[in-house]
């Protein structure tokens, strides 16, 4: 079995020199309220591993975010379809999707660059995904 050693790009980058301090300053805190589903409470906790787990394996920080768009994508459309009674409208973008929560004041943030930062980075993870397959 192979010996599991912390990556040293954390401790060059970030000076994480140990897997508390790495945690502390480098990886969200994961926080959703009680009344969120339970599956997607449980896909946050395998993000919550892969996090952790970067500390040995850099590249699983990449994993937990593309996973973590996703999940907040779906977790959205979810309580849309709770709220209205309908599903989301598959030809409406994510931009749409936000700006209707953010609009009913279902964010405990409203900085519109927060969202517009999410959407740009769950883009850049879509797109870069369908390169691979397309190759």
């Amino acid at each position: 079995m192979t010996e599991l050693k912390p990556d040293e790009r954390w401790s060059i980058l970030y000076n994480a020199n140990d897997f508390d301090t790495f945690i502390k300053i480098c990886t969200p805190e994961i926080w959703l309220k009680p009344e969120v589903p339970k599956h997607i409470h449980d896909s946050f906790g395998i993000i919550r591993k892969l996090l952790d787990h970067s500390y040995y394996v850099y590249e699983f920080y990449d994993e937990a975010a593309s996973k973590a768009l996703l999940i907040f994508e779906m977790a959205l459309k979810l309580r849309y379809e709770e709220i209205e009674g309908k599903k989301w409208n598959k030809w409406d973008n994510l931009q749409k999707l936000i700006q209707y929560f953010a609009d009913g004041q279902y964010f405990e943030a409203d900085n519109p660059d927060y969202f517009d930062h999410i959407r740009h980075v769950r883009n850049s993870h879509a797109q870069n995904s369908l390169v691979l397959v397309v190759r």
